[in-house]
């Protein structure tokens, strides 16, 4: 990729979703309040593709851990 200009794009909340992430109870409701309710897994490929296509140069990758609900 060749740079024409000091400009950085920045991915600050990266997460790729996978089958468990999707499975999640909560995430129904996010899927349908952004409109997306046939989102299908993602591979950490398929990010890094998307990625380049769209010019971002970096992405913050966290990892986090919720105790399941009752």
């Amino acid at each position: 990729m060749t740079r024409t200009s000091d400009s950085l794009t920045v991915d600050a909340w990266a997460q790729v979703p996978n089958e468990r992430f999707l499975a999640q109870p909560w995430m129904a409701t996010v899927l349908r309040w952004t409109r997306q309710p046939d989102l299908t897994p993602s591979s950490v490929e398929d990010m890094l593709s998307a990625y380049d296509a769209s010019g971002v140069d970096r992405a913050l990758i966290c990892g986090w851990w919720a105790r399941p609900a009752c």
